[in-house]
């Protein structure tokens, strides 16, 4: 079966690779292994889920760069989640501006606006994310690009405190820190 960004998945070569894991961790995933054909498809659901994580953490600009929109989200997404944030997505459409909301120790605490695309983002989108955080109650807000920022952006970011992460820090490891620190 062909996951997401073409990552090959193989439940019968999953099977081996798992016996060098202590049975008291394995034990479950046997078990949804050989019960009934709904908990297979959830189980290969949850594996490929896992795979497009995985990619997405070893994806690199010229990856991201080939990302359609959505797909770009998801891989802001997944560098939240491996960091410990829970994640949302908003509605395509009606979304206020902001994309994803990401919340750590019970805080409802993030507002992201993704911005993948060819040219430097601008104000619009430091508008849009600044509004719709303060739609959703979000104590910060952030845009992230694979782009840079136009001069302007960066001036309208400094001054209702939406914290940027463009094309040069979009790799590195932590973006923002914890609530209630400053980030």
């Amino acid at each position: 079966m062909d996951g997401p960004l073409g990552v090959q998945l193989d439940l019968e070569r999953l099977c081996p690779v798992l016996s060098d894991v202590p049975i008291e961790v394995t034990r479950p995933l046997y078990q949804l292994l050989s019960s009934e054909r709904v908990h297979h498809r959830k189980l290969r659901a949850h594996l490929a889920e896992r795979e497009r994580h995985l990619a997405y953490m070893n994806s690199g600009m010229r990856e991201i760069d080939a990302m359609p929109g959505v797909e770009f989200e998801r891989y802001i997404a997944a560098r939240y989640r491996a960091d410990g944030w829970t994640v949302r997505h908003t509605p395509a459409s009606g979304d206020y501006g902001v994309d994803l909301i990401a919340t750590k120790d019970g805080e409802l605490d993030l507002a992201i606006q993704c911005k993948r695309q060819a040219k430097p983002v601008g104000v619009s989108a430091i508008q849009q994310v600044v509004a719709g955080g303060m739609h959703y109650g979000c104590a910060r807000t952030m845009v992230t690009s694979n782009q840079e920022f136009t001069p302007a952006a960066r001036n309208l970011a400094a001054t209702h405190n939406c914290q940027l992460i463009g094309r040069a820090e979009l790799l590195e490891t932590i973006w923002i820190d914890s609530p209630g620190t400053d980030g």
